[in-house]
């Protein structure tokens, strides 16, 4: 019996959503936070972040602070799908001292951008990413960031 050729597995990366008001907005919070290894993709608004949950998976949703009305919160918390995603409030112009208490809202988080550092971040996507097994087939990496990786039996 010949060999079996090399099995072909993937280590999938986090997945993370950036959320912001506005494309230009989404698409720096996704150049922001891809330097964290993670795939992240960039969307506009709250509804579209919910209807895109079910085909991107994501372990957590980096939404833009000013998004996160109580009544956006409520409809995140309703959607079977979003319910389980995080968020983590994200912003470039309110300081920590200047948002409310985000633990009462049911956000994970906060990052102030121009102050963020490097290894907080990394602490706190480390801290959200989902166990996954790992090992996916070919046919399923519609995700960008994902890594094939080449092992011999």
């Amino acid at each position: 019996m010949e060999p079996i050729g090399p099995e072909r597995h993937y280590i999938v990366v986090m997945r993370v959503l950036c959320v912001a008001r506005h494309p230009v907005l989404s698409e720096h919070l996704r150049r922001v936070f891809e330097r964290f290894d993670v795939a992240a993709t960039a969307l506009v608004g709250m509804r579209q972040a919910r209807a895109s949950i079910v085909t991107h998976d994501p372990d957590v949703a980096l939404c833009d602070y000013d998004l996160l009305t109580p009544t956006q919160l409520e409809l995140w918390r309703a959607d079977r799908a979003a319910s389980s995603v995080p968020i983590v409030a994200v912003s470039m112009t309110k300081r920590p001292h200047e948002v409310a208490a985000v633990a009462e809202r049911g956000i994970v988080g906060f990052l102030y951008l121009p102050t963020l550092e490097s290894e907080t971040a990394r602490l706190l996507l480390a801290g959200l990413r989902r166990r996954r097994d790992g090992v996916v087939s070919p046919d399923s990496l519609s995700w960008p960031g994902t890594t094939p990786v080449l092992r011999q039996r």
